[in-house]
């Protein structure tokens, strides 16, 4: 897929005449356009079929190694990113294709037939909806590998995939309509109340779409932003194209966010940016700390965290043990009520370092990323940042959290069970003090589930939630404990305070943009064994149910693996239900 992503980048750039920089001498342009581009092989596979010699295809990876550091002799700038990194395709960069096969995929995906005429696709005007459409089908094929040829094929199956990401295109129509009612008036009101300096305040929006997909909302939030900014810059109604290509850069890097479940989608969500905001002679901009994988309604913050596990947690689900699920229950309650985690660790441990977290990740931001150096640099800090010991130890504690509704309720010898005591243990010890196997089973569950929390994602957005877990703790502290030695229990409502201080603080999102929700958190047997087993998915009613239940004596796996799909949307259900004190509604 990466090569698919870098062959669609090179044609949109080299089509719009975005990749060279605008100094590069002709004489060097004329050398890549003519040897090198992939202009030139899509003009080849029109009428050539090509031999078995590779020597196409060694160009074409010599191109995307030039294209991640630069090359002054063709003129090519030095974009960088994970799209021409090439440790993105280890597995391929020693591979060899011959030129039929290359050009016999270029014929495929650059032409066109039409009465009996080839024409060649223009990839110019080429944007998220049509990556949309890409995503979508992506998300139908699954890959048949024959292990006897070898070889695979990419069987189409119309399953749940898309339903269970959300994957459905949105028309530009009710993209629009949104950005009238949800976008216009933020940037009305950022300019009306800024006046003095409205470029700066237009740059410290900050626009989310918690379920991006390929970025179609993102792109068009980001191109409206960006017109505005030109505006203001230009002191025109209508700035130049190129006045708004240059905003609009400014606008992706500092002010576009968005996640999504698909890391496929996360892939092209970053790609649909670049491809809007390319400028030539500049790298790509930075974006891993804007755009982020996870699933965005499964997550929890400090607020969630200072009460301890809840008991709903330990409601059972498809395969636990629901005596055993009791016990637990009434186990949790006891030694959650015998003790409040104690303030001290959480500010030492949590508070302290998230509200560090929140200035670090401003210092990101600042980093210029229009050259390689300055977004090695980037990408550098903010992975340093990322798997630091205290980020790594407070990412458990929230995962923690998450883990216990999904966790499976039946007595192991392996694995002991969470309960509050353990996520107490969790909180105050570092990660190598605990049971490795308590450990292993939270990341793995956090991997499955893709938990997202939000104020660690994106601390510098919620810059004052993330200030307001710092204060005087040791009043706090010593009437928790006076108030013990007169046997009144702990209460803890002063949890967050309003520091006059941090009145000003960002506190969240300025404008948030999603479809809303549109399909019931079920598991839909039929779409599920559909690219299992058909004779399941053809099966009606108490047929089915009957066949699914005979898998536990002639497919374990399978049976094995529909439970804990089952697992997920039940343990999904069970968090959104009001009584887990995630959606309190």
């Amino acid at each position: 897929l990466i090569i698919v992503y870098r062959l669609l980048f090179l044609f949109v750039a080299e089509e719009r005449n975005l990749l060279l920089a605008e100094d590069i001498p002709e004489e060097k342009r004329k050398i890549y356009y003519n040897y090198y581009s992939s202009t030139r092989i899509r003009n080849l596979a029109l009428y050539k079929y090509g031999t078995h010699h590779p020597d196409l295809w060694i160009q074409l990876k010599l191109v995307f190694n030039y294209l991640y550091s630069g090359n002054e002799v063709l003129g090519l700038p030095a974009l960088g990113s994970f799209l021409f990194n090439p440790d993105s395709t280890v597995d391929l960069n020693n591979c060899d294709l011959s030129n039929k096969d290359l050009l016999s995929i270029f014929r495929n995906f650059c032409y066109t037939t039409k009465n009996t005429v080839m024409e060649m696709v223009s990839f110019r005007n080429m944007g998220s909806e049509e990556l949309g459409s890409v995503y979508e089908s992506f998300l139908e094929m699954h890959p048949e590998i024959n292990s006897d040829a070898p070889s695979f094929n990419l069987d189409i199956v119309i399953g749940s995939e898309r339903k269970t990401t959300g994957s459905f295109y949105t028309p530009p129509s009710l993209v629009n309509s949104l950005l009238d009612t949800a976008l216009n008036p933020v940037m009305d009101k950022t300019l009306s109340s800024n006046k003095d300096n409205p470029e700066e305040a237009l740059l410290s929006l900050k626009i989310c779409d918690p379920a991006c997909g390929s970025g179609h909302f993102l792109i068009a939030a980001a191109l409206r932003l960006a017109k505005r900014l030109a505006i203001v810059r230009t002191r025109e109604e209508e700035p130049s194209p190129e006045k708004v290509r240059i905003a609009l850069r400014d606008v992706i890097g500092n002010c576009i966010y968005g996640v999504d479940i698909n890391p496929l989608a996360v892939e092209l969500c970053k790609i649909s940016l670049w491809m809007e905001s390319l400028q030539p002679g500049k790298t790509l901009n930075f974006l891993d700390h804007h755009i982020q994988c996870g699933n965005s309604i499964l997550g929890c913050t400090a607020e969630e965290l200072k009460w301890g596990l809840p008991d709903e947690a330990f409601t059972p689900l498809s395969g636990d043990d629901t005596q055993y699920c009791t016990y637990l229950k009434k186990q949790n309650k006891e030694e959650r009520e015998a003790r409040i985690i104690e303030f001290i660790y959480l500010n030492q441990i949590m508070f302290e370092p998230i509200s560090d977290f929140a200035n670090q990740f401003m210092e990101v931001d600042k980093i210029e990323d229009d050259n390689l150096n300055g977004q090695l640099k980037k990408e550098e800090f903010y992975k340093s940042l990322k798997e630091s010991q205290e980020y790594k130890h407070i990412e458990l504690i929230f995962n923690a959290w998450c883990a216990a509704f999904a966790w499976k309720k039946v007595k192991d010898e392996n694995l002991p069970p969470l309960t509050n005591s353990v996520f107490e243990a969790i909180i105050k010890y570092p990660p190598e003090n605990i049971n490795p196997a308590i450990v292993e089973e939270i990341n793995r569950l956090a991997k499955e589930y893709k938990f997202f929390h939000w104020h660690l994602a994106f601390p510098d957005v919620f810059e004052k939630d993330s200030k307001n877990l710092t204060f005087n703790f040791y009043q706090l502290i010593q009437d928790a404990q006076n108030n013990k030695e007169n046997g009144i229990k702990g209460n803890i409502t002063e949890f967050l305070i309003d520091n006059e201080d941090n009145k000003n603080l960002r506190s969240g999102f300025d404008c948030v943009l999603e479809n809303p929700p549109w399909e019931h958190n079920e598991l839909k047997e039929q779409e599920w064994f559909a690219k299992r087993d058909l004779i399941i998915a053809q099966a009606e009613g108490e047929k089915r149910k009957k066949l699914v239940q005979s898998l536990k004596y002639n497919n374990q796996t399978l049976y094995d693996e529909y439970i804990n799909a089952l697992r997920y949307y039940q343990t999904t259900n069970l968090m959104f239900n009001n009584s887990s004190g995630l959606y309190p509604l």
